[in-house]
């Protein structure tokens, strides 16, 4: 099993402030969010390390990545509604309790490249990025504000396999465009 890269947010949101490796500290990414009166606008992520930004227009419902761009709605398809979230564990016949919670699933896919798979686990507070085979690439844990105690800050964890820029800021803003708009229907 591969043991991902580790990435710590320094603010409880994920769309302003920066991102740092765990290990060493060192900032990777910083996020940015431009607002009109009422609504986002832009976020924009600049890596530290590499000369690539990539930006999610809210407005238009859109990634950019360096010089290429594409709409979510191309993106972005449905998976099924009774997905589960953990492997070897079914859901029960009509009428009996759920033995486990449902996730989200949502499949994305960047340029026609490889499709990934996007789930949701509300039990593990964690949204997840998988490859065909079941892989984890990528996963972003929610920011948790218990009711005694310290709020516990977003974490971000990459594979180290994920070797390419591009692909790392897609993961990026795909878990950052489904944790926003989880927490949008929060309210």
């Amino acid at each position: 099993m591969t043991v991902l890269q580790e990435f710590t947010f320094e603010a409880e949101s994920i769309l302003e402030g920066a991102i740092r490796n765990a290990e060493d500290r060192a900032r990777r990414y910083t996020l940015e969010t431009s607002k009109s009166e009422h609504a986002r606008q832009t976020t924009t992520v600049e890596n530290r390390v590499a000369t690539i930004c990539a930006n999610i227009d809210w407005r238009t419902r859109s990634f950019k990545i360096g010089q290429n761009e594409s709409g979510v709605d191309v993106m972005k398809r449905a998976g099924s509604a009774f997905s589960r979230c953990a492997p070897g564990v079914v859901l029960l016949p009509a009428g009996g309790p759920l033995n486990e919670s449902l996730c989200s699933v949502r499949y994305w896919r960047w340029l026609g490249g490889e499709e990934y798979q996007l789930k949701y686990s509300n039990s593990a507070d964690a949204w997840t990025v998988s490859d065909a085979n079941g892989t984890v690439l990528a996963e972003l844990k929610s920011s948790i504000s218990p009711i005694f105690g310290q709020t516990s800050l977003p974490l971000l964890r990459i594979s180290p396999t994920v070797r390419s820029e591009e692909e790392r800021l897609f993961f990026l803003l795909v878990l950052v465009y489904s944790e926003t708009k989880r927490l949008d229907r929060q309210g």
